[in-house]
């Protein structure tokens, strides 16, 4: 009965073949999975393979064959140039099939949404998957290609005197035939924001950050740079000091005490108690050759408040860490940023601090604040659940930028967890976490023990499941026994076991041999057949390994 199933199915499959072949679609040899006797597989992907080669097809050893599909993929940016965009193209039009697409290898949607849903960042790499679908979501024909996105836009470069008295100019220069977008306002640019065309001219302090982009290319990333007017009172030697006395002599500023040294006696007089300049007037007068530190708070009308802490070194690099917390909301975040002497950001980090033993909680006003403070998307955050004793129960770590990512869909998350003793990446979570639109997202802490997660998208944990699947083989592919005599079905060195749910054995000819739990194989009777082992990892994803076992007559 099942071998005249496995003929009707390959007459099915010659009939599909020749509609492909009308169709001028090349047509090549791929592998399709099928499930295994005796219900050991659950219906999720298998990666089928017994280390030599072929792939499991029942007992009969016939491999169903599928066509594959050749296409070409056109990239370009999205309306706002932050994120790319693909369409598939040289496929035939044809009113007898549906093209569906998938970039997992597992979920598949009409191929009319790819470009309305996904969307990739920067040299981004992506196994795109495509498949021709006929009458009873019958699969006719498939293929797939890696492609990698362009790169961004290289970041343009802002020019001009950091410090001035009066007025400055400043220039930003990008790559040739790139536009540059800019503001002075505090808030991101994008390519709504203004164009700059010639040197802006600044007559007070202020911020300006910028953007290129190039044609064909998402933006680049948000570059910044601080200008500040410093005041023209006093002699050059006390231009660290402000609301010092209306003579502006230096000589006469000390009175009685008559040294110049004793500059910061001025404060004394009845003019300390003028200007309050929100905490930068603590940082005492630094010589140019140190590290230059200013302080800055903001208490918002909600009761946020907002600390930010500038140390410039000498070399022009900037270090900024901001504190935001509101006792309120429990809201409690900081953020470091840090820039090279010309602005651009290295590196950019959050940590959400969150006493409780709830769900972890990203909310989107908490990523909101961190983009604001960090001036780019591209910040690792990590969420710290805390003990009342400040002890961290657990850690999530996660891209912003991925949060943030715009998609009509849904995303996908998935939970990982990282070895804290090797850092080495171990699957866990079956379930699928959902990215509200805000980017904010719950992840239910049943799913999470103690330790050191991260919350990446399916593809990221796809990609990994493969590598530990490919990773776990048989360390023989076939053996031979005797009768009542028995071998062990052993494993190559190398997997992490964590990684693994459980290890499930079967025999394909109970007569001929038997396997226990452990993996022992016995002989029976002298004759030939298959062990099986199915290789469950911890997130549901499996692997099916054969070894051939011959079992001769006992002497």
């Amino acid at each position: 009965m099942r071998q005249r199933k496995m003929k009707q199915r390959k007459s099915k499959q010659s009939k599909s073949l020749a509609k492909i072949l009308t169709l001028g679609i090349a047509a090549a040899t791929v592998v399709s999975s099928m499930s295994v006797p005796g219900g050991l597989l659950a219906p999720e992907t298998v990666y089928a393979s017994d280390n030599t080669g072929t792939a499991e097809s029942g007992d009969q050893g016939t491999e169903p064959q599928e066509e594959t599909i050749q296409f070409d993929v056109s990239i370009r940016p999205n309306d706002s140039a932050t994120v790319y965009v693909m369409q598939v193209t040289s496929l035939a039009d044809t009113d007898t099939m549906s093209y569906q697409y998938s970039i997992n290898g597992t979920d598949y949607y009409s191929l009319q949404q790819l470009q309305t849903q996904e969307t990739f960042g920067a040299s981004q790499m992506v196994d795109l998957h495509v498949r021709a679908v006929g009458s009873g979501d019958t699969i006719l024909a498939a293929g797939n290609r890696e492609i990698t996105t362009p790169g961004a836009s290289d970041v343009p470069t802002i020019s001009g005197a950091d410090k001035f008295s009066d007025r400055t100019e400043v220039t930003i220069t990008a790559t040739p035939g790139a536009s540059i977008y800019y503001t002075t306002d505090g808030t991101v640019p994008t390519n709504g924001s203004q164009q700059y065309n010639t040197p802006i001219t600044l007559t007070e302090t202020t911020t300006i950050q910028a953007i290129a982009i190039e044609d064909g290319h998402i933006m680049s990333d948000v570059v910044g740079m601080a200008f500040t007017k410093e005041s023209s009172g006093g002699s050059s030697s006390d231009g660290g000091t402000s609301g010092g006395s209306s003579s502006g002599s230096s000589s006469d500023s000390g009175s009685s005490s008559g040294s110049s040294s004793d500059s910061g006696s001025s404060s004394g007089s009845s003019s300390s108690g003028g200007s309050t300049d929100s905490g930068s007037e603590t940082a005492p007068p630094q010589d140019d050759n140190k590290d230059k530190t200013t302080t800055k708070t903001e208490t918002r009308e909600d009761g946020t408040v907002v600390t930010t802490t500038e140390i410039r070194s000498e070399d022009g690099s900037v270090q900024i860490r901001t504190e935001i917390r509101n006792e309120k909301t429990g809201m409690n975040i900081v953020v470091n940023v840090s820039k090279n002497a010309k602005g651009k950001i290295t590196s950019a980090t959050a940590e959400i601090l969150d006493r409780g033993f709830g769900n972890v909680k990203i909310s989107g006003e908490a990523l909101s604040e961190i983009v604001k403070a960090a001036g780019t998307k591209k910040v690792k955050a990590t969420i710290k659940m805390l003990t009342k004793n400040d002890w961290v129960i657990r850690e999530v770590t996660v891209d912003v930028n991925t949060l943030l990512k715009r998609t009509v869909r849904p995303k996908k998350m998935k939970i990982i967890e990282i070895d804290p003793e090797t850092g080495e990446k171990l699957v866990v979570s079956k379930m699928p976490f959902r990215v509200a639109a805000d980017g904010s997202v719950e992840l239910d802490h049943n799913e999470l023990g103690h330790g050191n997660y991260e919350l990446v998208t399916a593809d990221e944990e796809e990609a990994l499941t493969k590598q530990i699947l490919r990773s776990i083989k048989a360390t023989k592919q076939s053996a031979t026994i005797r009768e009542k005599q028995g071998t062990y079905f052993w494993f190559e060195k190398g997997v992490n076991w964590y990684n693994v749910d459980k290890v499930t054995f079967s025999v394909l000819n109970p007569d001929v041999a038997r396997v226990s739990s452990d993996g022992r194989i016995t002989g029976l009777k002298p004759g030939k057949t298959v062990v099986k082992a199915v290789v469950r990892l911890q997130n549901g994803r499996s692997k099916l390994i054969r070894m051939t076992v011959i079992v001769n007559e006992k002497k």
